[in-house]
């Protein structure tokens, strides 16, 4: 065999337990991605809408006690405000690294809340805040210019 002098037997055997039972190959074995990441980001993956409205509230929660925290003088409120932001926990960060002209590190999500989590988790401690809370509406915005307030023109006119 070709992989004789890099793999042991049993590596070989092992890489043979992944030929399907109609002597084809996964799908994973040609995207390099695990099985978990080809139904999750397939057209027929969904998540139920509950579930979804629960998560985006405790996110909003959350970014709201980031956001807070260096707004306030009140010491209870920044004990309050640090304790919401600790309890925010991501577990299985999804990446690995990929040697190319050098290693790489490539972005590896298992699940839809895993990558919202990864990326939200960038935004409470980006130091130029892109993500604020309107003073009027408390919506959640993106703002482009760092000393932006409001979400929209008739929130600043209010």
């Amino acid at each position: 065999m070709v992989f004789e002098n890099l793999f042991s037997s049993a590596d070989i055997a092992m890489a043979e337990n992944f030929v399907m039972s109609d002597n084809t190959l996964p799908v994973t074995m040609f995207t390099g991605r695990p099985l978990v990441y080809e139904i999750v980001f397939s057209r027929l993956y969904g998540e139920k809408f509950e579930w979804m409205s629960v998560y985006f509230k405790e996110l909003y929660l959350h970014f709201a006690a980031a956001f807070r925290y260096s707004k306030t003088d009140d010491i209870s409120l920044k004990s309050l405000y640090s304790k919401v932001v600790d309890s925010f926990k991501m577990y299985g960060l999804g990446f690995r690294l990929k040697m190319l002209d050098k290693p790489t590190l490539i972005w590896d999500f298992s699940s839809l809340k895993n990558t919202i989590d990864t990326l939200y988790g960038f935004y409470p401690a980006d130091a130029d805040r892109p993500l604020r809370i309107c003073k009027h509406c408390d919506k959640v915005f993106i703002s482009h210019n760092s000393k932006a307030e409001f979400c929209k023109v008739p929130c600043r006119n209010q």
